[in-house]
Protein backbone atom coordinates (compact mmCIF):
# COMPACT_ATOMS: atom_id res chain seq x y z
CA UNK A 1 0.00 0.00 0.00
CA UNK A 2 2.96 1.96 0.25
CA UNK A 3 3.30 3.18 -3.69
CA UNK A 4 3.33 6.41 -5.63
CA UNK A 5 2.45 6.58 -9.33
CA UNK A 6 3.79 9.28 -10.96
CA UNK A 7 3.65 10.70 -14.84
CA UNK A 8 7.03 9.62 -16.49
CA UNK A 9 6.12 12.65 -18.46
CA UNK A 10 5.13 15.93 -19.57
CA UNK A 11 1.78 15.70 -22.09
CA UNK A 12 -1.73 15.43 -22.44
CA UNK A 13 -4.52 13.27 -20.21
CA UNK A 14 -6.24 12.23 -23.84
CA UNK A 15 -8.78 9.22 -22.20
CA UNK A 16 -9.57 7.63 -19.62
CA UNK A 17 -11.99 3.80 -17.86
CA UNK A 18 -13.87 3.80 -14.94
CA UNK A 19 -14.38 -0.41 -14.23
CA UNK A 20 -15.08 -2.92 -11.57
CA UNK A 21 -12.67 -5.75 -11.99
CA UNK A 22 -12.86 -8.59 -8.73
CA UNK A 23 -15.46 -6.48 -7.07
CA UNK A 24 -13.70 -3.22 -7.50
CA UNK A 25 -13.24 -0.14 -9.16
CA UNK A 26 -9.94 0.33 -10.99
CA UNK A 27 -9.12 3.67 -13.22
CA UNK A 28 -6.72 3.30 -16.34
CA UNK A 29 -5.39 6.37 -18.34
CA UNK A 30 -3.53 7.38 -21.04
CA UNK A 31 -1.18 10.29 -21.90
CA UNK A 32 0.29 11.35 -24.41
CA UNK A 33 3.84 12.93 -25.16
CA UNK A 34 3.70 15.67 -28.20
CA UNK A 35 6.56 13.58 -29.60
CA UNK A 36 3.97 10.51 -30.04
CA UNK A 37 4.55 8.34 -27.09
CA UNK A 38 1.85 7.53 -25.02
CA UNK A 39 2.14 5.81 -21.64
CA UNK A 40 -1.22 3.79 -20.40
CA UNK A 41 -1.38 3.31 -16.22
CA UNK A 42 -4.16 0.37 -15.62
CA UNK A 43 -5.02 -1.10 -12.61
CA UNK A 44 -5.08 1.96 -10.67
CA UNK A 45 -7.24 2.08 -7.50
CA UNK A 46 -6.45 5.07 -5.61
CA UNK A 47 -6.20 7.99 -7.53
CA UNK A 48 -4.33 11.22 -6.52
CA UNK A 49 -7.32 14.24 -5.74
CA UNK A 50 -6.62 15.27 -8.97
CA UNK A 51 -6.81 12.33 -11.06
CA UNK A 52 -10.33 11.33 -8.94
CA UNK A 53 -11.37 14.58 -10.60
CA UNK A 54 -10.70 13.78 -13.61
CA UNK A 55 -12.10 9.95 -13.14
CA UNK A 56 -15.55 11.88 -12.05
CA UNK A 57 -15.78 12.28 -16.25
CA UNK A 58 -15.40 8.98 -17.17
CA UNK A 59 -18.74 6.92 -18.13
CA UNK A 60 -20.01 4.73 -14.87
CA UNK A 61 -18.01 1.46 -13.84
CA UNK A 62 -19.32 -1.45 -15.44
CA UNK A 63 -18.04 -5.25 -14.76
CA UNK A 64 -14.81 -6.34 -16.48
CA UNK A 65 -15.61 -3.59 -19.33
CA UNK A 66 -12.72 -1.28 -19.24
CA UNK A 67 -13.75 0.78 -22.33
CA UNK A 68 -11.92 4.52 -22.54
CA UNK A 69 -13.68 7.25 -22.28
CA UNK A 70 -12.38 10.37 -24.56
CA UNK A 71 -10.99 13.88 -22.41
CA UNK A 72 -10.41 17.34 -23.44
CA UNK A 73 -6.98 16.90 -23.67
CA UNK A 74 -5.61 17.52 -20.02
CA UNK A 75 -2.12 18.96 -18.92
CA UNK A 76 -0.28 16.70 -17.41
CA UNK A 77 3.59 17.38 -16.11
CA UNK A 78 6.76 14.85 -15.40
CA UNK A 79 6.21 13.87 -11.67
CA UNK A 80 2.68 14.65 -11.29
CA UNK A 81 1.24 12.34 -8.64
CA UNK A 82 -1.33 9.63 -10.79
CA UNK A 83 -2.39 7.00 -7.88
CA UNK A 84 -1.39 5.98 -4.34
CA UNK A 85 -2.40 2.30 -4.69
CA UNK A 86 -2.58 -0.15 -7.34
CA UNK A 87 -4.50 -3.10 -7.97
CA UNK A 88 -6.68 -5.32 -6.11
CA UNK A 89 -7.03 -4.73 -2.29
CA UNK A 90 -9.70 -7.54 -1.85
CA UNK A 91 -7.60 -10.08 -3.08
CA UNK A 92 -4.22 -8.73 -2.07
CA UNK A 93 -3.16 -8.65 -5.94
CA UNK A 94 -0.98 -5.41 -5.95
CA UNK A 95 0.11 -5.21 -9.90
CA UNK A 96 -0.48 -2.50 -12.21
CA UNK A 97 -0.27 -2.43 -15.93
CA UNK A 98 2.35 0.04 -17.56
CA UNK A 99 2.22 0.22 -21.05
CA UNK A 100 4.63 2.53 -23.45
CA UNK A 101 3.74 2.95 -27.16
CA UNK A 102 5.28 5.16 -29.80
CA UNK A 103 2.08 6.32 -32.20
CA UNK A 104 5.06 7.39 -34.76
CA UNK A 105 5.63 3.79 -36.04
CA UNK A 106 4.46 0.49 -35.49
CA UNK A 107 6.51 -2.04 -33.88
CA UNK A 108 8.08 -5.40 -35.58
CA UNK A 109 6.20 -8.01 -33.91
CA UNK A 110 3.37 -6.10 -35.63
CA UNK A 111 4.96 -6.45 -39.21
CA UNK A 112 3.63 -10.15 -38.98
CA UNK A 113 -0.10 -10.33 -40.55
CA UNK A 114 -0.54 -13.48 -38.26
CA UNK A 115 0.60 -11.76 -34.46
CA UNK A 116 -1.58 -8.92 -36.00
CA UNK A 117 -4.94 -10.77 -36.24
CA UNK A 118 -4.12 -12.57 -32.90
CA UNK A 119 -3.67 -8.71 -31.27
CA UNK A 120 -6.37 -6.37 -32.59
CA UNK A 121 -6.86 -2.61 -31.32
CA UNK A 122 -4.92 0.28 -31.52
CA UNK A 123 -2.06 -0.27 -28.59
CA UNK A 124 -0.55 -3.23 -29.89
CA UNK A 125 1.03 -2.64 -33.05
CA UNK A 126 2.79 0.35 -31.09
CA UNK A 127 3.61 -1.53 -27.98
CA UNK A 128 7.24 -0.94 -27.11
CA UNK A 129 9.66 -3.02 -24.33
CA UNK A 130 9.68 0.13 -21.66
CA UNK A 131 12.22 -1.84 -19.71
CA UNK A 132 14.94 -0.99 -22.60
CA UNK A 133 14.30 2.57 -21.96
CA UNK A 134 15.02 2.85 -18.54
CA UNK A 135 18.77 3.45 -17.40
CA UNK A 136 21.30 0.83 -18.46
CA UNK A 137 21.80 -0.57 -14.68
CA UNK A 138 17.61 0.01 -14.12
CA UNK A 139 16.96 -1.76 -17.53
CA UNK A 140 19.41 -4.67 -16.17
CA UNK A 141 17.49 -5.20 -12.74
CA UNK A 142 14.53 -4.85 -14.26
CA UNK A 143 14.52 -7.50 -17.01
CA UNK A 144 16.48 -9.70 -13.88
CA UNK A 145 13.29 -10.11 -12.28
CA UNK A 146 10.90 -13.19 -12.56
CA UNK A 147 8.18 -13.10 -15.13
CA UNK A 148 4.65 -11.86 -13.35
CA UNK A 149 2.82 -13.33 -15.62
CA UNK A 150 1.94 -17.01 -14.71
CA UNK A 151 1.03 -18.13 -18.23
CA UNK A 152 3.94 -16.13 -20.42
CA UNK A 153 6.61 -15.78 -17.60
CA UNK A 154 9.03 -13.67 -18.95
CA UNK A 155 7.98 -13.93 -23.14
CA UNK A 156 7.45 -11.12 -24.50
CA UNK A 157 6.35 -9.85 -28.12
CA UNK A 158 8.43 -6.39 -27.34
CA UNK A 159 11.40 -7.48 -25.20
CA UNK A 160 14.16 -9.24 -26.55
Amino acid sequence: DDITVKAPLDGLLVRGSRYIEGGEIQYMFDIIHPCGIMVRFDHLLTLSPRFAEVAEKLRPAVVDDSRTTPLDLIPIKAGEVVATAVGLEKTGNVGVDFGVYDLRQKNKASANPAWLQQHPGEQAAYALCWLDLLPPADSTKAKSLPGGDSINGKQSDYCG
